[in-house]
């Protein structure tokens, strides 16, 4: 007898869960591209807004802080509510901050959609990697988050060269403006592909306390230590972002302790290999922070390179990763 053919539900879950990881990949590249592309563009942003360097650096240093600040609220919004709805709506967010990022006409405005891009991006992030691990069965979760690793690595390594070609043929418009239409597919293909089934089991209320108060330690702690470099640790700035911090960082400690489902949970910090894979990777974006935000300048002010060449020299340090990611998944 003929074996019968595989049910049609078991294909379509099959072939479905490799559509959700294009949908991510796209997302995991639009902002990784992001922080790569961004500060290739530093010198071009400077002299089209006619600031200085430092002014300038505030198009990272802004996004990061927005965004590092949200990524635990939108992760436990995403755990509670939905994480495909998060994700989609994040991608939406995103897209629309990156189209205002091109089309800015001052310096204020090009903060502003810098938020909003922080915003989407912290929506997309935090959801990421959960909807990859609840895609997948056991044995290739290693395998899927091995090519989102690796898609990270090809963000960071096209990145610097495609905004230095982008820059040589045009402005730093399009910077910004190259990446929505890719936007647009990916807002797309999470409609129509991510579900945005709601989880079941307990309900629980937002906490607004503890997430304004998460928002305002991690904010005041990041621009104490950005302007302290700036200003000196002893401008009346960087004294009040102290102040800050060593109010809102107890409190919100409290508020998480005394939370039914906090936002950060401390008990996760007890599992050694979590604790330990956290201190690698930031390690690892501790370096890649230090030579993507200075090469740009060495390269075009003191070496005078072209922005295609400039590029191409930053995308060799990233190229490594995009190789050993699928590998290490696998392994």
């Amino acid at each position: 007898m003929t074996q019968p053919a595989p049910a049609a539900p078991a294909q379509a879950k099959l072939r479905n869960k490799w559509l959700v990881l294009v949908v991510l990949s796209i997302g995991n590249i639009m902002t990784t591209l992001d922080g790569s592309m961004v500060n290739v563009s530093y010198p071009a942003l400077a002299d089209a807004f006619n600031t200085d360097t430092s002014n300038i650096l505030w198009a990272t240093v802004a996004y990061w802080v927005t965004s590092v600040s949200l990524l635990l609220t939108m992760g436990w919004i995403g755990d509670v509510f939905g994480r495909g709805r998060v994700f989609t709506s994040g991608f939406v967010v995103f897209t629309v901050g990156v189209a205002l990022s091109g089309l800015a006409v001052n310096f204020p405005l090009f903060l502003a959609a810098r938020f909003i891009q922080a915003f989407g991006g912290a929506m997309v992030l935090s959801n990421l990697n959960a909807i990859i691990t609840g895609s997948f069965p056991a044995e290739e979760r290693g395998k899927a988050l091995g090519v989102s690793a690796a898609i990270v690595g090809m963000g960071l390594t096209l990145g610097p060269l495609l905004g230095g070609v982008l820059l040589d043929l045009f402005d730093w418009r399009a910077v910004f403006l190259a990446r929505a239409p890719l936007g647009l597919v990916g807002v797309v293909m999470a409609w129509k592909f991510v579900s945005r089934t709601v989880p079941g089991g307990a309900r629980y209320k937002f906490d607004y306390i503890g997430a304004l108060a998460l928002f305002a330690s991690m904010a005041s702690v990041l621009l104490c230590i950005n302007r302290g470099g700036k200003l000196g640790f002893t401008s009346p700035v960087v004294i009040a972002c102290a102040v800050a911090a060593a109010v809102f960082v107890p409190f919100m400690v409290w508020t998480q302790m005394r939370s039914p489902r906090p936002i950060l949970d401390f008990s996760l910090f007890k599992d050694r290999s979590y604790l330990f894979s956290l201190l690698s990777i930031q390690g690892h974006y501790m370096a890649y922070g230090a030579i993507i935000l200075l090469a740009p300048f060495f390269f075009l002010d003191a070496l005078e390179f072209s922005p295609t060449r400039m590029g191409l020299f930053i995308s060799a340090f990233f190229v490594g990763r995009t190789v050993v990611g699928p590998m290490a998944g696998s392994l």
